[in-house]
């Protein structure tokens, strides 16, 4: 009878540490599965250029953005707003802001701007900022304009 008992015990006590390392595999697996869905949608800004860098009164300059929207899920459809600014130090002009909604993928936006004929001669910014649904990304890229 005492080695019923001792047997039932061992088994009963390999029985309650499997269940709790059970519910601790299960808690861990929650954790993983709700940092996978914090994560699962993503905004990359992939590259801003500017061409050329060094400008003279009245040439043109051309910006590219190139960004991602990252989703699991194949239809997934996310609220963007690009803007590109630019900015000279003191003060900033949105140059384009547009709001659409946009599928996974690779996305682009092309700006092309005309220097006026007597601008303030210096270092500039432009600054590309791109939300998508509750991310928020910034890129910036500078050119010169000289006489």
């Amino acid at each position: 009878m005492t080695f019923i008992l001792t047997h039932f015990k061992r088994k009963l006590s390999l029985f309650i540490s499997f269940i709790i390392f059970a519910s601790g595999c299960a808690t861990t697996i929650e954790k993983a599965v709700e940092k996978d869905k914090a994560v699962r949608d993503q905004l990359i800004i992939d590259s801003l250029t500017i061409t050329p860098k060094v400008a003279k009164p009245r040439d043109k300059i051309k910006v590219d953005l190139w960004f991602s929207l990252i989703s699991l899920d194949e239809q997934k459809y996310f609220n963007v707003s690009e803007t590109i600014i630019l900015s000279n130090g003191k003060e900033e002009i949105d140059l384009i802001k547009k709001e659409t909604k946009k599928p996974k993928g690779v996305h682009s936006l092309t700006l092309e701007i005309t220097i006026p004929s007597n601008p303030e001669i210096g270092e500039y910014k432009i600054i590309a900022r791109v939300s998508a649904d509750d991310q928020t990304k910034t890129k910036s890229e500078s050119f010169t304009i000289k006489k």
